[in-house]
C-alpha cells in the first residue's frame, strides 16, 4: 500500500479513516494477509491486522505510535496529535492559565478559571442558553473560563464562536481523556449563522465560556479553535487552516 492509500482502522465499533500521507509522509506497506504485519518505513508497526469484508483493519494506537503520534479523545471522535505528553496538541500554540499565546495572527489568554454551581450571563448576546441564569444539576459542576482574543493582524477580522462548526475543536478535556463541548458562550456577537464576532486591528474580544462536567471529573485542558470567519467553509479552511490553542488549566 502506497503512502497515498488509506488504511481503515476500527476503534470501539466506529470506523476511522486516516489519510497517512497527510500525517507524516511515511511509507506504509501491508504484508500478505497470512503474515498479518503492517510495516512503516521498513519497521513493523503492528501484527494485529484483520481483514473484514475485503478491507484490512489495524489498531489505530499501533499506527499512531509508529508515526510519532498519540490518540486523544475529542468531541465526536478521536484525534491523532504529536506525541510528547497529553498537554501537547501538535503545534506551538500551547500554554497555561494566565499566559498569553500568540498564534501569529491572534493573541489569546485564559485569565481565570472557576468551578461553580451557577453562572449568570453578563453580556447582552449569548449562545446556547434560554435563561440568563445557568445552573448545574446535583451531579454536575460548571467550569467558567474568562478569555480574551486580540486581533494581532493589520486588518479588521472576525472569529467563529460555534464549537459544533466543522473544523472547530473547541472543548474541555479532563484527566480521563473525556471531552466536553461548550454549554454556553457569553459574548457580544455580530454574526448569527454561525456565531461570530468582529474586531479591529489591536482590539480584543472578551468572552466567557461555560462547560458542564460531572462532579467527579478533573478538568485538564481547554482547547480553543481560532477560525477566521471568512475562511469558515471547506475551501477556506484548506487555504488557511484553523489554529488550535491548548491551555493547561491546573487544578480546579
Amino acid at each position: 500500500m502506497s503512502s497515498s492509500a488509506r488504511l481503515y482502522c476500527k476503534l470501539r465499533s466506529k470506523r476511522i479513516v486516516v489519510a497517512f500521507a497527510a500525517l507524516a509522509g511515511a511509507s506504509l506497506v501491508l504484508a500478505g494477509h497470512l503474515a498479518q504485519r503492517l510495516y512503516v518505513d521498513g519497521t513493523v508497526a503492528s501484527t494485529d491486522l484483520k481483514v473484514i469484508g475485503g478491507r484490512t483493519y489495524a489498531p489505530v494506537g499501533d499506527i499512531a505510535k509508529a508515526l510519532g503520534y498519540q490518540v486523544v479523545k475529542r468531541a465526536g471522535g478521536i484525534e491523532l496529535v504529536k506525541a510528547g505528553g497529553a498537554n501537547q496538541i501538535g503545534n506551538r500554540n500551547t500554554g497555561k492559565l494566565g499566559e498569553e499565546i500568540f498564534t501569529g495572527k491572534w493573541r489569546f489568554i485564559v485569565s481565570k478559571a472557576e468551578r461553580v454551581k451557577s453562572y449568570k450571563v453578563i453580556d447582552n448576546d449569548y449562545i446556547y442558553v434560554t435563561n440568563r441564569n445557568v445552573g448545574a444539576k446535583d451531579d454536575e459542576d460548571l467550569i467558567v473560563l474568562t478569555c480574551r482574543i486580540k486581533n494581532g493582524t493589520p486588518n479588521r477580522d472576525e472569529i467563529v464562536f460555534s464549537p459544533t462548526w466543522d473544523g472547530i475543536h473547541t472543548a474541555l478535556t479532563d484527566g480521563n481523556e473525556n471531552s466536553y463541548i461548550a454549554d454556553t458562550f457569553d459574548l457580544k456577537a455580530t454574526e448569527n449563522a454561525p456565531i461570530g464576532a468582529i474586531f479591529n486591528p489591536g482590539a480584543a474580544i472578551n468572552f466567557r465560556v461555560v462547560f458542564r462536567i460531572p462532579t467527579s471529573a478533573h478538568p485538564k485542558d481547554f482547547i480553543f479553535t481560532a477560525l477566521r470567519y471568512s475562511m469558515r467553509d471547506s475551501t477556506g479552511m484548506k487555504n488557511e487552516p484553523p489554529q488550535d490553542i491548548r491551555i493547561s488549566l491546573g487544578d480546579l
